[in-house]
Protein backbone atom coordinates (compact mmCIF):
# COMPACT_ATOMS: atom_id res chain seq x y z
CA UNK A 1 0.00 0.00 0.00
CA UNK A 2 1.40 3.40 -0.96
CA UNK A 3 0.85 6.39 1.25
CA UNK A 4 1.22 9.93 -0.03
CA UNK A 5 4.22 11.50 1.71
CA UNK A 6 5.85 8.18 2.57
CA UNK A 7 8.81 7.03 0.54
CA UNK A 8 10.70 3.75 0.95
CA UNK A 9 12.95 5.05 3.76
CA UNK A 10 10.12 6.41 5.87
CA UNK A 11 8.03 3.30 5.16
CA UNK A 12 10.89 1.17 6.49
CA UNK A 13 11.05 3.26 9.68
CA UNK A 14 7.29 2.99 10.19
CA UNK A 15 7.33 -0.79 9.67
CA UNK A 16 10.31 -1.28 11.99
CA UNK A 17 8.66 0.71 14.75
CA UNK A 18 5.29 -1.00 14.24
CA UNK A 19 7.00 -4.39 14.50
CA UNK A 20 8.94 -3.37 17.61
CA UNK A 21 5.72 -2.19 19.28
CA UNK A 22 3.71 -5.22 18.26
CA UNK A 23 1.39 -3.09 16.14
CA UNK A 24 -0.15 0.34 16.42
CA UNK A 25 -2.95 0.84 18.95
CA UNK A 26 -3.62 4.46 17.95
CA UNK A 27 -2.75 6.60 14.95
CA UNK A 28 -1.01 8.99 17.38
CA UNK A 29 1.82 6.46 17.73
CA UNK A 30 2.97 7.38 14.22
CA UNK A 31 4.29 10.61 15.77
CA UNK A 32 6.76 8.46 17.71
CA UNK A 33 8.41 7.33 14.47
CA UNK A 34 11.59 9.21 13.62
CA UNK A 35 10.92 11.62 10.71
CA UNK A 36 7.15 11.81 11.26
CA UNK A 37 6.52 15.39 12.31
CA UNK A 38 3.11 17.06 12.76
CA UNK A 39 2.86 18.07 9.10
CA UNK A 40 3.55 14.55 7.83
CA UNK A 41 1.24 13.10 10.48
CA UNK A 42 -1.62 15.40 9.40
CA UNK A 43 -1.07 14.32 5.80
CA UNK A 44 -1.19 10.63 6.76
CA UNK A 45 -4.27 10.72 9.02
CA UNK A 46 -6.88 10.52 6.24
CA UNK A 47 -4.97 7.65 4.61
CA UNK A 48 -4.63 5.28 7.56
CA UNK A 49 -6.62 3.34 10.10
CA UNK A 50 -5.49 1.23 13.01
CA UNK A 51 -6.76 -2.23 13.92
CA UNK A 52 -5.93 -2.69 17.60
CA UNK A 53 -7.36 -6.22 17.52
CA UNK A 54 -4.22 -7.54 15.81
CA UNK A 55 -1.71 -6.34 18.41
CA UNK A 56 1.09 -8.77 19.30
CA UNK A 57 0.98 -9.09 23.07
CA UNK A 58 3.74 -9.66 25.61
CA UNK A 59 3.16 -12.26 28.27
CA UNK A 60 4.07 -10.42 31.45
CA UNK A 61 4.72 -13.68 33.27
CA UNK A 62 6.89 -15.46 30.70
CA UNK A 63 8.46 -12.95 28.27
CA UNK A 64 11.64 -10.93 28.74
CA UNK A 65 9.51 -7.75 28.44
CA UNK A 66 11.61 -6.12 25.73
CA UNK A 67 9.44 -3.36 24.26
CA UNK A 68 10.01 0.25 23.11
CA UNK A 69 7.92 1.51 26.04
CA UNK A 70 10.05 -0.31 28.64
CA UNK A 71 13.69 0.58 29.23
CA UNK A 72 16.15 -2.30 29.37
CA UNK A 73 16.72 -1.58 33.07
CA UNK A 74 12.97 -1.56 33.81
CA UNK A 75 12.49 -4.85 31.93
CA UNK A 76 15.23 -6.46 34.03
CA UNK A 77 13.69 -5.08 37.21
CA UNK A 78 10.24 -6.42 36.25
CA UNK A 79 11.60 -9.88 35.48
CA UNK A 80 13.56 -9.91 38.76
CA UNK A 81 10.49 -8.82 40.70
CA UNK A 82 8.43 -11.52 38.97
CA UNK A 83 11.06 -14.15 39.84
CA UNK A 84 11.13 -13.09 43.51
CA UNK A 85 7.41 -12.45 44.10
CA UNK A 86 5.62 -14.67 41.60
CA UNK A 87 3.35 -13.94 38.68
CA UNK A 88 1.72 -10.62 37.95
CA UNK A 89 -2.07 -10.79 37.73
CA UNK A 90 -3.14 -7.27 36.76
CA UNK A 91 -1.64 -4.17 35.17
CA UNK A 92 -1.56 -2.44 38.56
CA UNK A 93 0.59 -5.30 39.94
CA UNK A 94 3.42 -4.01 37.73
CA UNK A 95 3.47 -0.74 39.68
CA UNK A 96 4.46 -2.64 42.83
CA UNK A 97 7.85 -3.35 41.29
CA UNK A 98 8.64 0.39 41.10
CA UNK A 99 10.26 -0.35 37.71
CA UNK A 100 7.65 1.48 35.67
CA UNK A 101 5.47 4.50 36.36
CA UNK A 102 1.76 4.84 35.71
CA UNK A 103 2.20 6.97 32.56
CA UNK A 104 4.48 4.41 30.90
CA UNK A 105 2.24 1.61 32.10
CA UNK A 106 -0.81 3.25 30.54
CA UNK A 107 0.98 3.35 27.16
CA UNK A 108 2.15 -0.24 27.55
CA UNK A 109 -1.07 -1.82 28.85
CA UNK A 110 -2.63 -2.67 25.45
CA UNK A 111 0.41 -4.82 24.67
CA UNK A 112 0.26 -6.94 27.83
CA UNK A 113 -1.32 -10.25 28.65
CA UNK A 114 -1.22 -11.97 32.03
CA UNK A 115 -1.74 -15.58 30.95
Amino acid sequence: VCLKGVGPGRARLICRYRDALGGFVTTEQLKEVYSIDSAVYQQLIPQIKVDASIIRKLSVNTDTLRHPYISRKAACMLVSYRNQHGSFHTVSDLLKSKAIDSVALHRLAPYLTFE
